[in-house]
Formats: C-alpha cells, sequence, structure tokens
C-alpha cells in the first residue's frame, strides 16, 4: 500500500509566507531550484539554490493540518517561511514522486557498529575537512556542561576568516552556532548559551563593516545572538563579571551602530542595556558613552551624539530620574537638543536665538521647530523666526510655511502676500492654485488672474500656460498654446484632454508624436508609438472612419518595412 500523502494545499502554503516570500518562492519552484529532495516519514529535506553561491538545505515537517515546523539555513528572519521553504513545499505538493522515501538519519545511523560510524565520520571529514572543527563543539548541551569558548572562538574566526566573504554563507554559519546557543538555552544552560552569544556578537561586530552585508543577513543572525543575550540575562544566575563582559559587548555593538550611521545593528541593543543593567553596570557603561560622547568632535557626528545622550536620558527615566534630562541635554547634548530643551522650558526667546544660530542651513529642521514654537504658543515668535530666514538659500520652503500659518489665522491679505512671492520665485499649477484659492476668498481673483497670465506670456512660460487651460477646462487655449511649447511636453496631455471634444486635433497631435518616437528608433519607442497607435484605432473607430484608420496604418507600416522591431510592436498591439 502507498504511503499516505500529509495534507498540504497552496492556500496553506501561501498563508505561511509573507507575499513576496510566496511569489519569489514560486519563481524558484518554477525554475527548478530544488534538488536533492527525499521524504523520512512526514519530514521533507532537499537542498535549494538561492542567491548564495552554496545551496540552501531546507526542510519541513507536515501534520495532518499542513506543516508543523520547517527550517532553512538561510539568514531569512522578517515573519513567515523564507522562498526557499516555499518552493520547497510546492515542489512537494506538485511533484511528490521527485522525493525519495527513506527512513529517518538516527534510523539508518543505528543500525551501524561503532567502527562504521568512524569510518562514515572519516570519509565525510575527506570530503569536507572544514568540517573538522565541529568535532571540538558540543553537540548535544545539557543543563550543567560546560562549553569550550576557545573551539568556539576558532570556529567563528574560520567563518570569518576569508579575505572577501560572501555574507550570505558568513550568516548561515553564523546562524548554525547560534542553534548551538539556542539548544543550550532550551535545556537551561543559561551561562553556556549566553557565553556563546556574547562570542558571537564580540568576534563579529568589530569586522561587521568588511563583510559587506548588504541585505543585513548577518544583522539578523546577530539581532538573535541579542536576544538570546537578553534572555539568558533574565533567566540566569550570573556573576558579575559574566554579567559586565555581556553588557559591554551589547555596548560595543551600539557604538558600532552608531558608527555605521544607524542601520539597527543588532537591534534591540541600547534597550536591553537600560534595562538590564542595575545601578552599579550601568555606572561604567554610562562612563563609557560619556567617553565616547566626548570622541564626538564634527557636525556630520551629530546624530551620534544625539543617540547617545537620548540613550542617557532614557536610562534616567526608567530610574525615575527624569528631572535630571535637562541638566544631561544642555551638558552633552547636540545644538538641536539643547536648541528644543529651552523651548521645552518655555524659554522660547532662547530657543529661537540658538536656532538662528544653529539651524540656517537647515531648512527641514528650521520649519520643525517653528512648527514647535508655535505648538508652544509662540505663533509671532516662530513666523519672525521663519520670515528672519527668507533671506537663505531655501525661501520656497519658508514661504509656503508662512503662508500656511497665515491662512490658519484667516489673515487672508497676508497669505496671499505670502503665496504671490511664492509664485513669483517658482511658478508651478499648484502655486497657481494656491493663489487662486485665496484670492477668490477675497473676491480679487479676477483682476489677478489676468496679471498671472499676462506676466507668464511675457516669460514664455507655455507649459505652464497650457497646464492651467487645461486644469480650467479651456481647451481649445490649450491647443491653441501647444505649438509654442518648446520640448513638446504636453503633447500627450492635451491630446488625450481633446478627445471627446476635438477628435480630429487629437489624432493629430497624437499622430506627431508617433512619427517623433518611430524617427528617434528603440524597442521602447516603437513600443510606446504602438501605444498611442491604439489611442488613434480608437477615436477613428468613434467617428466611424474605419476606412480611413486601414489606410493610416497601412501606409505607416510601409514605410517603415524596414523596421522589423517596430513591426514586431506593432503586431504585438494588435494593430
Amino acid at each position: 500500500m502507498p504511503e499516505a500523502k500529509p495534507t498540504l494545499t497552496e492556500d496553506r502554503i501561501r498563508a505561511l509566507a509573507s507575499s513576496q516570500s510566496f511569489e519569489r518562492g514560486v519563481d524558484y519552484y518554477r525554475g527548478g531550484a530544488v534538488f536533492d529532495t527525499r521524504r523520512m516519514g512526514d519530514e521533507l529535506r532537499g537542498q535549494c539554490r538561492g542567491s548564495s553561491y552554496t545551496p540552501y538545505r531546507v526542510s519541513a515537517q507536515l501534520g495532518p493540518d499542513g506543516v508543523i515546523a520547517a527550517h532553512c539555513t538561510c539568514p531569512y528572519d522578517w515573519g513567515g517561511t523564507c522562498k526557499h521553504i516555499v518552493a520547497l513545499l510546492l515542489t512537494w505538493l506538485h511533484n511528490p514522486d521527485e522525493f525519495q522515501s527513506v527512513a529517518p538519519v538516527d534510523e539508518r545511523l543505528a543500525g551501524k557498529s561503532k567502527e562504521e560510524l568512524i569510518a562514515l565520520i572519516e570519509e565525510m571529514l575527506k570530503r569536507e575537512p572544514d568540517l573538522e572543527r565541529l568535532l571540538d563543539l558540543p553537540l548535544q548541551p545539557d543543563p550543567a556542561s560546560l562549553v569550550d569558548l576557545n573551539a568556539f572562538r576558532r570556529h567563528i574566526e574560520f567563518i570569518l576568516q576569508n579575505e572577501f566573504p560572501d555574507p550570505q554563507e558568513v550568516a548561515v554559519e553564523l546562524a548554525a552556532t547560534v542553534e548551538t546557543a539556542d539548544h543550550f538555552a532550551a535545556v537551561e544552560n543559561w551561562s553556556a548559551a549566553g557565553s556563546i552569544y556574547q562570542l558571537i556578537l564580540g568576534e563579529t561586530i568589530p569586522f561587521y563593516d568588511e563583510l559587506y552585508d548588504e541585505e543585513g543577513d548577518i544583522s539578523s543572525v546577530l539581532g538573535q545572538c541579542v536576544m538570546g543575550l537578553d534572555r539568558c540575562l533574565t533567566e540566569g544566575t550570573l556573576d558579575d563579571a559574566t554579567r559586565q563582559t555581556w553588557l559591554e559587548t551589547l555596548l560595543e555593538a551600539e557604538f558600532k551602530d552608531i558608527e555605521m550611521g544607524g542601520i539597527d545593528l543588532a537591534y534591540p541593543a541600547r534597550d536591553i542595556l537600560v534595562e538590564q543593567a542595575n545601578d552599579e553596570e550601568w555606572r561604567a557603561i554610562e562612563a563609557r558613552i560619556r567617553k565616547k560622547i566626548d570622541s564626538i568632535t564634527d557636525q556630520y557626528s551629530e546624530w551620534g551624539r544625539e543617540t547617545l545622550v537620548n540613550l542617557l536620558a532614557r536610562r534616567l527615566e526608567r530610574t525615575g530620574h527624569e528631572a535630571g534630562i535637562s541638566d544631561l541635554v544642555f551638558e552633552l547634548g547636540s545644538a538641536e537638543q539643547r536648541t528644543f530643551e529651552l523651548l521645552r522650558q518655555g524659554r522660547i526667546t532662547e530657543a529661537v536665538t540658538s536656532a538662528k544660530k544653529y539651524f540656517a542651513d537647515r531648512p527641514g529642521l528650521a520649519l520643525r521647530f517653528a512648527d514647535a514654537v508655535v505648538q508652544a504658543g509662540g505663533l509671532a515668535e516662530a513666523t519672525a523666526y521663519i520670515t528672519s530666514q527668507l533671506g537663505s538659500g531655501y525661501r520656497t520652503s519658508y514661504l509656503d510655511w508662512l503662508a500656511q500659518r497665515a491662512e490658519e489665522q484667516q489673515d487672508l491679505e497676508t497669505a496671499l502676500e505670502w503665496r504671490l512671492r511664492l509664485f513669483r520665485e517658482r511658478a508651478g499649477l499648484e502655486g497657481y492654485l494656491n493663489v487662486r484659492d485665496v484670492a477668490q476668498r477675497l473676491d480679487q481673483w479676477e483682476t489677478l488672474r489676468l496679471d498671472l497670465i499676462e506676466k507668464l506670456e511675457m516669460n514664455q512660460n507655455w507649459d505652464l500656460l497650457i497646464e492651467i487651460a487645461l486644469e480650467e477646462g479651456d481647451l481649445s487655449r490649450a491647443l491653441a498654446l501647444l505649438p509654442r511649447q518648446r520640448w513638446r511636453q504636453r503633447d500627450l496631455q492635451v491630446a488625450q484632454a481633446a478627445e471627446a471634444d476635438y477628435p480630429q486635433a487629437a489624432i493629430e497631435i497624437y499622430l506627431r508624436s508617433v512619427e517623433r518616437l518611430i524617427t528617434a528608433r528603440g524597442r521602447g519607442n516603437y513600443h510606446e508609438a504602438a501605444a498611442i497607435l491604439q489611442s488613434i484605432q480608437g477615436l477613428y473607430k468613434h467617428l466611424g472612419a474605419q476606412a480611413e484608420w486601414e489606410r493610416l496604418i497601412k501606409d505607416l507600416r510601409a514605410q517603415h518595412a524596414r523596421l522589423p522591431a517596430l513591426q514586431d510592436e506593432l503586431d504585438r498591439a494588435g494593430l
């Protein structure tokens, strides 16, 4: 009797993964990426080719209602199963006969003698000499066993020693070592587990920027180590020296993250430091943080200063010493932090003076500060501050802010002045509409519009005049202005708008665009030309001029008979 196939459906596989992972897994399955497939009872195993040089090892445990557990040697850790597992499951679902049915490994090994097992291991080591390192590592952790950290250190050093490391391979090897630490944690040997987590972090962090971890695979593994250390610090009974070593390693991870610009390396190390350190441990941590802050001297590293000051502030808050945060900020904080702290204390005049000094070349920050001043009840001070910044190179952002604040206060005369100044500096449809909105409420639009249009014509801003005509529904004016534009940017926009009321004019514009695209050559241009011709075909059909359309497309094909790529695009479009 054939062996029963565990229940599995494509919907159940889809439910296990994110939409992106599922779709990528479908691609892997269809591309034949899964191979060396085996079935051991209800466990599926195989290998899957991926972006790494070496294939990933994939397994899944099936049950009556689908997948009980699954594992892949890739470092994926972003929710749901990875694409390689999806590919394995789809292969089983659609091609179960590809899976060789074999007995579980422990059963097959149990039938061998000690001599046969030794010979088997020796043969494996001949084929994969690097695996000899694993002989020194514990394979069956127990609650009381000690670990040889030097063996683990040699193992990790080997993983990292390649001059041009493959980050995914490094991540896979480190993840396997994390699994060993997880096994110790599972039997509540917190000291051993934490020591391995700490060792992985401590050995990897100093070299992280040399590992080219663009996809974040190694960072994900380091994050698992951080979370593992957190659990070990919470559950374990540890000596002071061990705790201090682990906490210092977490701090080094935070320093490395700051050094690299804040990439969430080894997240959430900073949270664990705040929560886990006792008062004595924190004094040592704070001393190192203060020393690190003192080493930050250039303005481009101010973000790092702010991050570390925030870390110290969070600890004060965590321990009920919020009153000390202000002194901390004024002592160690960045110019931004000090300025906002002045504002928080209600010292608006001092805060504005500080902002003028430090935020002049940072318009985004200046505007955020101005908003904060308004929220603090200082609208007049904020308006005066932003007005004082109009001499900088970021006038348009400031003018827009001033106009918005005036509108909020229903000071429409002032708002109109700011809107007009902004439009004169950066003429565009949005600015035109903003001016119109305010002017209409003041009953000044009719006269003002004529003045704006006249100035745009004097400046030969034909593109904007065409946009305005289209927005105002004046198609005849848009068509009349079209020949004046310099770069033909509005042709298709006007043609589309004119299809209903001026179909013949739309056809003429479309045809000119088709001619330009064909003259420019290239498959992309031909594709675009074919799409426009489809619009022309629809217009001729609407006009009841099918014969005229057929003559046009026949002549166009004959005229460009020597352009096979164009002919192909026309065929694809059904023309």
